[in-house]
């Protein structure tokens, strides 16, 4: 079965894992189609379906192109008879649902943002086929919407997919040894000021008791991180091996997938972690853990049920007013005892080799 379809990758890596399940099941539905993906080159999203089958093209555009470029580009696109474009409301920065028109796609599927208190008069000049953003749900069943308006009654699948992560380079290049080590974020949010990070003095607690069970502990974060991670790195009692800023994507993506297990917060880490299939327990607070827990079976989260937690649920919060907002100074991360953390780490990877046997 047929059919030419264009998605757009305008978004943060973790949050483009989430979209891969409605990109497969499009794959499923139309194995002999043609799949194209339009991707900034920002975050990492352009490569993370590459290598699976499930696109056939990545086309790269960054968002400060001028805008000629990005008109050359759409108009061109039109070589490709596309027949229909997805328009997700996070993926979909404004140069592209306007490209897609030029582009001369006849049909665009897409999200309209009222409850996100977002303009949607454009929606009515570009969208061919709408569906309002639902709170209450998680992320990925927004973009099955998308899909039921094109194919109704798709079986629903919450199975993120990743094609980095094989790059065994990565491990010689740090000297790690497979399984044997257990990566650790102890930051987030590129290092700027974060309610959802759990107290550095509770991490430092755990790679101590992390190391007494004989795993090395790798330190993740980008370059924003690195000035945190580095001091926490300093304070260690234990030996720790610090990744901050040393890492493409592609490298820790393949530094993740050969770990014994991954402790995060809610992050594009959770996600790629997620999406290959280690054992992953994510910290949670503020952030909405209906919309983004990861959900493959390897993974758990662990959170504290208070009356004002998740503050950022159903869009009511960005992460920086969740910050600025917070009367009782993040207690939704500081009730997390270091023993659960712990425990759930141990149960997770002994769940995980069990299978593996």
């Amino acid at each position: 079965m047929g059919g030419q379809f264009v998605l757009p990758a305008y978004t943060v890596l973790g949050n483009f894992i989430m979209m891969t399940p409605m990109i497969t099941a499009l794959r499923r539905l139309y194995p002999s189609g043609q799949i194209y993906l339009i991707a900034g080159n920002d975050f990492g999203t352009e490569f993370v379906l590459q290598g699976t089958g499930v696109v056939d093209e990545i086309f790269i555009l960054r968002e400060d192109a001028s805008l000629w470029k990005k008109l050359w580009f759409f108009w061109k696109l039109r070589r490709k008879r596309i027949d229909v474009a997805f328009i997700p409301f996070d993926a979909s920065p404004s140069f592209y649902r306007f490209g897609v028109v030029l582009a001369g796609i006849p049909r665009r599927i897409g999200h309209t943002s009222e409850v996100l208190r977002t303009p949607a008069g454009w929606t009515r000049d570009v969208l061919t086929d709408a569906v309002p953003v639902r709170t209450g749900r998680h992320e990925t069943d927004l973009h099955f919407d998308l899909l039921d308006l094109l194919v109704s009654g798709v079986q629903r699948s919450y199975v993120t997919t990743m094609g980095a992560g094989n790059d065994v380079s990565a491990l010689k290049k740090f000297d790690l040894v497979e399984r044997e080590y257990v990566v650790v974020q102890v930051s987030a949010a590129s290092g700027l000021p974060s309610p959802k990070v759990w107290p550095l003095e509770n991490f430092h607690r755990l790679v101590e008791r992390l190391s007494l069970e004989g795993f090395i502990i790798v330190l993740a974060g980008d370059t924003g991180e690195k000035k945190i991670i580095d001091s926490f790195a300093q304070q260690c009692s234990v030996r720790v091996i610090n990744l901050a800023g040393k890492t493409s994507v592609r490298e820790i993506a393949s530094v993740i997938r050969c770990a014994a297990a991954l402790i995060c917060h809610d992050s594009g880490l959770m996600h790629i972690g997620n999406a290959l299939r280690i054992p992953v327990v994510a910290l949670y607070g503020p952030t909405d853990y209906v919309y983004t827990r990861p959900m493959a079976a390897t993974s758990v989260i662990i959170r504290k049920d208070l009356p004002c937690a998740p503050c950022m649920a159903n869009f009511a919060k960005t992460e920086e007013e969740a910050y600025r907002d917070c009367p009782i100074e993040f207690e939704c991360m500081k009730r997390i005892t270091v023993d659960e953390v712990f425990e759930a780490v141990m149960r997770q990877v002994s769940l995980t080799r069990e299978v593996s046997k």
